[in-house]
């Protein structure tokens, strides 16, 4: 039995300050539920190649092995999922302009440090497509999320390009590609099928430059600074309205 536990100082607000219930929507209210999930959806994926790379031997280099197919092949997944996920963030920050121009967004955008608020802008710029570069990388992150982070019935052709580069053009020389390797065992914890993993690799790395890969690294370490950061503020700005609302009235003379 494991005895670890997740972290954390559990804590509440009463369920109207975040929504209202009476109005029928609320595009500021609306706006951090989802970031909510997003930095949710984040944590879950960063999590998950933590926990891999601590409870898993790191396979050698070189190593042909089911082990280093499922290492690997688990961490594929996760990069494919994470493109996927900044993807519809950028999506999300881009449909809700309007909502971050308000004075309430930007009232609480002011509580930010000035690294945090550099961050976000630099993240909204991105969503807004403000440069060429910005433009070529959300192009990129599309076709990665329609053909192989999700939309199955859209990824054979890909995918299949994909198999074909790595396995009869031979375009990476490491060992665990010099064959279409899988495991099909009597439960699914030991059948794999390998080949799939590096289809998917071999199309990703296809229509990524290596600067591409770099600014999606660094959208990734912006994303969990600044969303943290914008969250907190908004939990704050929740706890000081019912500060408000306890204050003591002034009795009139």
């Amino acid at each position: 039995m494991n005895n670890k536990e997740f972290k954390g100082n559990l804590d509440s607000l009463p369920a109207s300050l975040f929504i209202d219930k009476n109005k029928k929507s609320d595009d500021y209210e609306n706006f951090f539920l989802v970031l909510g999930v997003v930095f949710n959806d984040l944590k879950g994926l960063m999590m998950f190649d933590m926990l891999i790379k601590e409870s898993y031997r790191k396979p050698e280099e070189g190593e042909v092995s089911s082990h280093t197919g499922e290492y690997g092949g688990a961490r594929i997944q996760i990069n494919k999922f994470l493109i996927g996920v900044i993807n519809e963030f950028l999506e999300f920050l881009k449909s809700n302009e309007g909502t971050m121009k308000t004075l309430e967004f930007q009232l609480l955008l002011k509580n930010l440090s000035p690294e945090h608020r550099k961050r976000w802008t630099d993240l909204v710029d991105v969503a807004m497509k403000k440069n060429t570069s910005d433009s070529e990388i959300l192009k990129t992150l599309v076709n990665i999320r329609n053909n192989v982070a999700f939309h199955y019935y859209q990824s054979g052709k890909v995918l299949r390009k994909g198999f074909i580069d790595v396995f009869n053009n031979q375009k990476d020389d490491k060992p665990q590609y010099k064959k279409p390797y899988f495991s099909v065992g009597e439960t699914m914890e030991s059948t794999r099928f390998y080949y799939s993993d590096a289809s998917v690799e071999a199309y990703t790395r296809s229509v990524l430059t290596k600067e591409q890969v770099e600014s999606i690294s660094n959208i990734v370490d912006d994303m969990n600074s600044t969303i943290t950061a914008l969250m907190t503020a908004y939990i704050t700005s929740l706890k000081n309205k019912i500060k408000v609302n306890n204050k003591p009235k002034k009795k009139k003379r």
